[in-house]
């Protein structure tokens, strides 16, 4: 585990210093410029992240077979996820914590198989979106013929390994993986197997993908944000680069840098400056460093007032 950590820290670090060396090759004035500009407009970026995470609770409270009450799965969501963000775990550091708190309302069996399997869904709307949208820019965006190759190889890799996926997130897979887990930590001496149905599949691979898509409505906010009107096809071409980076650099914490480059090459691709697309990424970074400190506040401040009702809860008692 140590090993994996200092691993994980490396492409971390690694992915600093991609983002360091763009903003040294980009003109800081212009980036200095656009950020100024948004002031204290950046809340509508914070806030255009709400209805996609809204689908994503509801994909894992479709997963609990609505055992835990919503405002709790989100409560998870958003804690959970905050921990992920800041710890540099291949994005795993939060889902122990979101087990632990589901085992109030599930069984601990069923609180890690639902756990995992959300997060196949994750990687399979990931891996699906980003299919499309390479098909996509294969038809609408001005590639470089190399570009064309390299997005036309990520297509069609892509979309084979969602079928790939999709198949093993409906099979015995996830349910015997997390059997034995939790016999081999010795958390449980017997284990339920309970596979995914395809209807619950379904419909929290429903709400997975409308998360995905949603998530272009960040795109169009940074846009408005800059005082530009863009168009969809503008906005789609901005989350296809994106999109094909996140997948690609999956292996770089929170995407570092990488992010950062293929939203300034996404807006290359639709005749604007890189430097103007590296503060868009800047912006998006600073909404994930929101959010995720949001979660990670929320859990603390749970923790806080539960402890300050204790007392209370016990001379209530005597």
């Amino acid at each position: 585990m140590k090993k994996f950590k200092h691993k994980a820290l490396l492409f971390y670090i690694l992915g600093l210093g991609v983002l360091a060396y763009l903003i040294y090759r980009m003109d800081v004035n212009t980036v200095a410029e656009a950020l100024s500009s948004v002031g204290g407009n950046i809340v509508f970026v914070f806030l255009a992240a709400i209805p996609w995470m809204f689908m994503d609770t509801m994909s894992i409270y479709n997963l609990t077979h609505f055992k835990v009450p919503f405002f709790h799965t989100l409560f998870n969501q958003l804690s959970g996820n905050g921990y992920n963000a800041i710890i540099p775990l291949a994005g795993l550091g939060g889902e122990p914590y979101k087990v632990q708190h589901f085992t109030r309302w599930l069984e601990l069996d069923f609180a890690t198989r639902a756990i995992i399997q959300d997060r196949l869904l994750h990687m399979l709307s990931g891996t699906m979106y980003t299919s499309i949208t390479a098909f996509a820019l294969l038809f609408i965006a001005p590639l470089e013929p190399e570009v064309y190759s390299i997005v036309l190889i990520t297509a069609i890799v892509f979309l084979l390994y969602s079928f790939l996926a999709m198949w093993v997130t409906i099979s015995s897979a996830p349910t015997k993986f997390t059997g034995f887990i939790l016999k081999k930590l010795k958390f449980l001496d017997q284990y339920r197997h309970e596979r995914l149905s395809k209807r619950r599949f379904l419909v929290s691979f429903g709400f997975k993908m409308a998360s995905r898509f949603l998530s272009m409505l960040e795109i169009y906010v940074i846009f408005r944000v800059f005082g530009m009107d863009p168009t969809f096809i503008e906005v789609f071409t901005v989350s296809g680069a994106l999109f094909m980076s996140v997948s690609l650099g999956f292996f770089v914490p929170q995407g570092m840098g990488v992010n950062e480059y293929s939203m300034s090459y996404g807006f290359v691709l639709i005749g604007l400056d890189a430097a103007l697309g590296l503060s868009g990424g800047l912006l998006r970074r600073a909404r994930i460093i929101f959010w995720a400190l949001f979660g990670v506040a929320l859990h603390l401040g749970s923790l806080v007032i539960n402890k300050f009702d204790e007392p209370s809860l016990i001379s209530e008692e005597q």
